[in-house]
């Protein structure tokens, strides 16, 4: 179910980009189509999210495996190259890096995105949180008003209503106002625990400042990441330009460190993209 009732008449529906997510398929180990709904109490499903998240550090593995490969064949290989092929090469790695400084650009936008985002998140999070609690405290306020105020005044309008008096009929008919409060006293009670059950063991207090800590986390690290990205292809840039063989030589060292970190972090994106969008396609199944 991919859309919520509200209770204005609209209906939520998933953003396009998590129905993207979430159709992505789903695998277990045995290479089997497994559920794709948001739970993370399910072994099976971890599993199938560990596999998507697996397939950038697979790439990396390849990628470094192809760089292995060249690196060696470019030690074998003692034949002097003629200019022309290295003025292709600075060409193509201009190209390239200029690319990479395009990707790390939208990086860097879409990074700050998903902090307002998470920002809003947790905005509405403690608004709903302390929704909770005014109802928690509302409805724990009424319950001790209908126990400790409403019905001993009941119970004390009973024993005077039980003395003899003259007007039986009057008496009749206020005994029968006091059976009909004392029902709606009863089913005002009822009510309250039905509401008050539920929400006793409610509270996103945890979740909130878990959430506060990761992103206070993730934000500046991938900030932090993307920058050293931009400046390593800026360091590329200026090699080529210059025909500067330490920098090109520093680009090359660091530069694989970075590859590596990159695609980490796409694994760890990736996971954490898939399951909020298993999330956002159909949270009913995971609230209730």
């Amino acid at each position: 179910m991919a859309s919520l009732g509200g209770i204005d008449g609209t209906r939520y529906t998933a953003p396009p980009l998590a129905r993207f997510f979430h159709k992505l398929p789903h695998l277990n180990i045995s290479l089997h189509l497994v559920n794709s709904t948001f739970a993370p109490d399910s072994e099976i499903y971890l599993e199938s999210l560990g596999i998507l998240g697996s397939l950038p550090a697979a790439w990396l593995i390849l990628t470094l495996f192809l760089l292995l490969v060249y690196l060696l064949t470019r030690c074998c290989d003692r034949k002097p190259r003629p200019k022309h092929s290295i003025v292709i090469l600075k060409w193509t790695l201009s190209f390239f890096t200029v690319l990479c400084c395009a990707a790390v650009g939208v990086g860097l936008y879409g990074n700050d995105d998903v902090h307002n985002g998470v920002l809003e998140l947790l905005t509405a999070a403690r608004s709903i949180d302390d929704i909770i609690g005014n109802v928690k405290n509302q409805t724990g306020a009424i319950d001790s008003t209908l126990k400790l105020k409403v019905t001993p005044l009941l119970t004390e309008l009973g024993d005077v209503f039980d003395d003899p008096v003259a007007n039986q009929t009057a008496r009749a008919m206020l005994l029968a106002a006091l059976a009909a409060m004392t029902g709606n006293t009863s089913a005002a009670h009822n009510s309250l625990q039905d509401i008050m059950r539920p929400l006793r063991g409610v509270s996103l207090s945890n979740t909130i400042t878990a959430l506060h800590i990761a992103e206070a986390i993730r934000w500046p690290v991938t900030m932090a990441v993307l920058s050293i990205l931009l400046v390593f292809c800026v360091v590329l840039l200026v090699g080529v330009a210059r025909h500067s063989r330490c920098a090109l030589i520093t680009f090359s060292v660091f530069g694989l460190f970075a590859v590596i970190i990159s695609w980490l972090l796409a694994s760890i994106y990736l996971t954490a993209s898939v399951a909020l969008g298993d999330l956002c396609n159909n949270p009913n199944s995971f609230v209730e």
